[in-house]
């Protein structure tokens, strides 16, 4: 039986909307698990209605909410490819503008300044007013200014943060750029413009959540100056009228720290002792104590001391407890007291009962080690706490560390198994990509396998040249030669 030229298309016709309904439905159903915040489950599901689809009409839809869902569940690598991929693909979508600006936010959240700041200037110059980006106008303008910023490019980034003045939405974000902007001064050593700028926010802006913080930088400004009056005014602001605020106890601290350069040491000893009165919970405990401890002692009264650190810890509960040994061990590697500190962290590590505070006792440790010329302990530190807390926010930085100290333990066959695939395996932060890549090819050229590590520091250079590793490499053996 022969079937006719209409009937064939009827019958293509058909197969086509069904594809087509298919892949709605395929795609309603994935955008809903971004709806309700299940970002992994969603970047899967949409990245199928994509290839199923690469050319339809939902599958440009598809791509980039695939690539917001990677960067919504803290993917940033993924993120950045998806987001890549779609601006290759579909330029002219009216997602383009949104997805420039979602790039850019990748290199912002990995802290690749010199990309983020490329990427939000992308999107600024390309901005074509989209209804779906017209809300990341004005934050395009504010995040390129703090890439600047962290680049300590400061005129760049406060000719940026004044453009908020135009484009703020509602005035949404300026007291933001005047403080940024004044902290861009103080960094540039304008230090007058920078109290200029903290003026017009504390002026302009009564209700503002940056009040507190900007007033207790006015008094860091005086306090560095050896201004100690100014500094305790601007400090005792912060205290008596943002008690709340998380930067009260730092100010009371700030305080303590004024008077005792003032050599007002038994009101500096008042002071510390109000942050522990106050604040027993303040991360600024131990540097109370530490404050405290040195003023009694300088007034003869070094027994008041041990009543005072006895009765805190008596009331403290064991979490508070926990948070002061470990930041007490912090204090005595801050200070250069590196065998005081390994003994206190070896202990705390031994015995405490808040496990989230080890991974940071371990990274501490492995550091103290490193200080005193003991690569192999520092080396194991640094492994414990990959292997034991994999899921722990320092587990990237561990990494890195652990392949740098066996480096310094003269076991580069060791360090470049840490390091293997390090770029693919923690995508999402510029320095220490950057840093391992010049671990590696350290052990690679101790190796005698210098092609290698010459491409590894090309890479470095090329692609994170803005970061402490490139610095170091462009004046280390590491740099390829021009000749290779």
């Amino acid at each position: 039986m022969e079937i006719r030229a209409e009937e064939i298309s009827e019958i293509i016709k058909r197969r086509i909307a069904g594809h087509e309904l298919a892949v709605e439905l395929e795609f309603m159903e994935a955008y809903g698990l971004f709806r309700n915040e299940r970002y992994e489950e969603a970047v899967a599901a949409l990245k199928r209605v994509y290839e199923s689809d690469p050319g339809g009409p939902r599958g440009g839809e598809a791509l980039f909410w695939a690539g917001e869902s990677a960067f919504q569940a803290g993917s940033y690598g993924q993120a950045e490819g998806l987001m890549s991929r779609f601006l290759e693909s579909f330029r002219d979508h009216r997602q383009a503008d949104a997805a420039r600006y979602v790039l850019a936010w990748t290199h912002f959240k990995r802290r690749d300044y010199s990309a983020a700041a490329l990427g939000f200037e992308r999107f600024l110059s390309a901005y074509r007013r989209s209804a779906e980006s017209v809300p990341y106008y004005a934050d395009a303008h504010l995040r390129l200014a703090d890439s600047y910023y962290a680049l300590r490019r400061y005129d760049e980034a406060i000719a940026v943060y004044a453009r908020m003045e135009s484009v703020a939405q509602a005035g949404q974000g300026l007291d933001y750029a005047l403080f940024q902007s004044a902290q861009a001064h103080a960094g540039a050593g304008r230090i007058s413009d920078a109290h200029a700028f903290f003026d017009q926010l504390l002026s302009n802006f009564p209700q503002s959540a940056l009040r507190a913080e900007a007033r207790y930088a006015k008094g860091s400004l005086f306090f560095n100056d050896a201004s100690y009056t100014a500094a305790i005014a601007e400090y005792q602001q912060v205290v008596d009228n943002h008690a709340a605020s998380p930067i009260a106890p730092k100010a009371l601290y700030g305080i303590g720290d004024a008077r005792y350069n003032q050599s007002r040491l038994a009101e500096a000893a008042d002071a510390y002792a109000l942050v522990l009165q106050r604040y027993p919970s303040s991360p600024f405990v131990a540097n109370a104590l530490d404050g405290l401890e040195y003023a009694l002692q300088d007034l003869g009264r070094g027994d008041e001391f041990l009543a005072a650190q006895a009765a805190y810890e008596a009331n403290a509960n064991p979490a508070v407890r926990d948070r002061l040994r470990l930041r007490q061990a912090e204090l005595a590697f801050e200070n250069g007291d590196y065998r005081t500190a390994a003994d206190r962290l070896t202990a705390f590590i031994a015995d405490a009962r808040d496990t989230s505070l080890i991974p940071s006792a371990l990274l501490t440790l492995g550091s103290t080690y490193t200080a005193l010329g003991r690569p192999g302990d520092a080396a194991g530190a640094f492994a414990r706490l990959s292997s034991d807390f994999p899921g722990s926010t320092l587990h990237p930085e561990a990494v890195v560390r652990h392949g740098e100290t066996l480096l310094d333990a003269n076991d580069p066959v060791g360090a470049l198994a840490v390091l293997s695939g390090y770029e693919e395996r923690f995508p999402d932060n510029a320095e220490q990509i950057a840093a391992a890549l010049l671990a590696e090819s350290r052990a690679l050229r101790t190796l005698g396998r210098d092609a290698e590590a010459d491409a590894r520091v090309e890479h470095l250079l090329n692609t994170f040249p803005e970061t402490a590793a490139a610095a170091e490499a462009q004046h280390s053996p590491e740099a390829p030669s021009d000749g290779d």
